[in-house]
């Protein structure tokens, strides 16, 4: 989170550029804006990409949840939520990494999506959910968290071939068995920021 601080706290600062000062023969002379760098302009992408891509975790985060708690309804709406978010992101605004996956994967998510946000039945829910939770572990793997995400698996999922999904906590919520099997899994990989 600190890391994060620093980057606003450094945006904020060179976008305000630096005051005028007055030279020996008092004309005004300016220090340039450093915005107009390169690195600088890769910065401000990569923020704002993280500012998108932030909002496309969070609904991940919330129809995961749904799925914990069993509700086919909300989880419907959250995934047609995640389906709008996804959509609406800006290619030109994300580094090239994570344009590549968008590029390579986006059409597949919106798939992903509207057969999630299609049904209804909670099992048929959760069966798509563990093809969504896979594509976004890789896009996460590209963009970094800003705190630390927890890869999990169920064993017992996926008619006991297992399943995997992300979680921001670190104590195990099942979204595949829900209160049935809350506890059911463990955490595999911790993806760090």
């Amino acid at each position: 989170m600190s890391k994060l601080k620093y980057l606003l706290f450094a945006f904020l600062f060179i976008s305000l550029g630096w005051k005028s000062t007055k030279s020996n023969n008092n004309e005004n002379t300016h220090i340039p804006n450093l915005l107009t760098c390169p690195t600088n302009i890769d910065l401000l992408k990569s923020i704002d990409s993280n500012g998108a891509l932030h909002k496309t975790f969070n609904e991940y985060f919330s129809l995961k949840d749904a799925l914990v708690k069993s509700d086919p309804i909300t989880a419907s709406n959250k995934a047609n939520d995640l389906n709008l978010t996804l959509k609406a992101i800006d290619l030109e605004k994300l580094n090239i990494q994570e344009k590549t996956f968008f590029v390579e994967n986006k059409k597949n998510l919106e798939n992903i999506l509207l057969k999630l946000s299609a049904t209804k039945d909670i099992s048929k829910q959760r069966m798509i959910f563990s093809e969504l939770s896979s594509n976004l572990y890789t896009l996460l793997k590209i963009c970094k968290p800003a705190q630390s995400v927890y890869w999990q698996r169920c064993p017992m999922a996926n008619n006991g071939k297992g399943a995997n999904w992300l979680s921001k906590n670190k104590e195990i919520k099942n979204p595949y068995f829900g209160s049935s099997m809350l506890t059911c899994g463990s955490t595999i990989e911790t993806i760090q920021p």
